[in-house]
């Protein structure tokens, strides 16, 4: 029976189904109703996260470039110190100081740069060739094997090619030493797959220096004040040569890669009531003033 049918009846059992057929159909409907409000709901909660993310991501991309332009500025008047017009007030050693601190200042804002940027804005200037490492130095092989001498890819034999050499300048107190890193490399027979252990991590991506040397270099003229001119000299009489720039570059990209213990320290220190500061007071050269004013360290 339909539901015009059921209408015009009079039978109470016709009546009694139509309201509960009417009944179901209503519980069925707030039923979907409900279940798309909460739908509704959960689609405006992440729509509001995802807001409140964009936003969150725009700040930091806005802090990011912000802090990128503060770099290039001072990259900028860095190059413009280093390679501009020299002043007359500063001559010898003296000059030599302040160009080394640029140095390693400008060495510290191209790491972050480098870290920063996919690609960099600004061209480098040159740099000297790297110096071929003394045969005379003793050398310390380090052997670097696969952990397997089966194929990763397929699983079979791997066959041995040749030993691919790399070596890092290190440094232990009093003499010179150079890790010869030996990677023995292997190809599958099966399907041509070539097999080497890998390098271990170093802080500059293929550089010579070993973290001995780094370690060395910073303590150096950290600790013990020794400018970089004067560790070049001292490394001379052990016969390798290290150019100061190529020391000044070591020295900023070791403070580009402690950046974040400095910072850590730096929030740790802000946490205590009270700080106290050795008052040790020093002559500080003043530039383009040609005078000395009082500093401390």
């Amino acid at each position: 029976m339909d539901i015009d049918s059921l209408l015009t009846s009079q039978d109470p059992d016709d009546l009694r189904s139509l309201a509960l057929k009417l009944l179901a159909d209503l519980e069925q409907q707030t039923s979907e109703l409900e279940q798309q409000t909460l739908k509704n709901r959960a689609q405006e909660a992440v729509a509001s996260t995802l807001r409140a993310d964009l936003e969150q991501q725009t700040q930091k991309n806005q802090a990011l470039a912000r802090y990128i332009q503060q770099l290039e500025e001072a990259l900028k008047n860095a190059r413009r110190w280093r390679f501009g017009r020299k002043s007359e007030a500063f001559q010898g050693e003296q000059r030599g100081l302040f160009d080394e601190d640029i140095e390693v200042d400008t060495a510290d804002i191209e790491q972050q740069l480098e870290t920063l940027l996919p690609e960099p804005r600004a061209p480098k200037p040159a740099v000297p060739k790297r110096q071929p490492l003394p045969p005379e130095l003793p050398r310390e092989d380090i052997r670097l094997a696969p952990a397997s001498d089966m194929c990763p890819d397929c699983g079979h034999i791997l066959r041995f090619i040749r030993d691919e050499i790399s070596e890092r300048l290190d440094y232990v107190p009093a003499r010179f030493i150079v890790h010869r890193h030996i990677r023995p490399q292997y190809s599958c027979e099966h399907c041509d797959t070539l097999v080497s252990a890998a390098l271990p991590a170093q802080l500059i991506e293929k550089g010579q220096p070993g973290p001995g040397l780094l370690a060395q270099v910073v303590c150096a003229k950290s600790l013990d004040h020794l400018p970089l001119y004067r560790q070049q000299a001292i490394y001379q009489r052990s016969g390798v040569e290290l150019p100061r720039n190529t020391l000044a570059g070591w020295f900023g990209a070791v403070g580009a890669a402690l950046k974040p213990l400095a910072e850590t320290l730096h929030h740790d220190l802000l946490q205590h009531p009270v700080l106290q500061a050795d008052e040790t007071t020093l002559s500080i050269l003043d530039p383009g003033k040609g005078k000395t004013q009082r500093g401390y360290l």
